[in-house]
């Protein structure tokens, strides 16, 4: 339960992050922000794939044990 609930945080993260990132694009001027945006989605992109690694795995032990 706790993992979903991490999962989708970090989904609308990355969303939001996405949203981020075409605007910074948009500007000729690219801030510092634009650059820590893209270490954050690496971030978020990085913990959402050992995230559902971690539910995938935890479904297919749930469904040894039926």
């Amino acid at each position: 339960m706790f993992t979903r609930t991490v999962l989708i945080i970090f989904s609308w993260a990355l969303i939001l992050e996405t949203l981020v990132l075409v605007y910074y694009l948009l500007q000729s001027i690219k801030p510092l922000e634009f650059y820590m945006n893209i270490g954050l989605m690496v971030f978020t992109i990085l913990s959402l794939t050992f995230l559902i690694l971690k539910e995938i795995r935890r479904r297919d032990e749930d469904d040894k044990h039926r």
